[in-house]
């Protein structure tokens, strides 16, 4: 796992569990298909969701209180990735078993 993070605000084991898992699982929602219900990719396998959804080239900006993520004006899905993000908002968050 590659990350900017200082090891004072993130240690390996916090990154996986805290962040690496709940991306994981985050994923595992997309695949499941409530994060693209009304949109284009419904009914589209994951290796589509994936190249059009998730290996993508944005600019993130974190403040205390909100995520930034900004898209390329060219990407063609980003409305759609909105669409995906509030579909997914609507979801139970994951949480660390213990």
């Amino acid at each position: 796992m590659v990350t900017n993070l200082s090891p004072r605000r993130a240690d390996a084991r916090r990154l996986y569990e805290e962040l690496y898992c709940a991306r994981g699982e985050m994923e595992n929602r997309i695949k499941e298909r409530p994060g693209t219900q009304g949109t284009q990719f419904a009914r589209a396998q994951c290796s589509t969701l994936r190249l059009k959804l998730l290996k993508i080239g944005a600019r993130l900006k974190i403040t205390t209180w909100r995520v930034w993520l900004s898209f390329s004006q060219a990407y063609p899905y980003a409305e759609t990735f909105n669409h995906v993000l509030a579909n997914l908002r609507k979801q139970p968050l994951w949480h660390p078993p213990g």
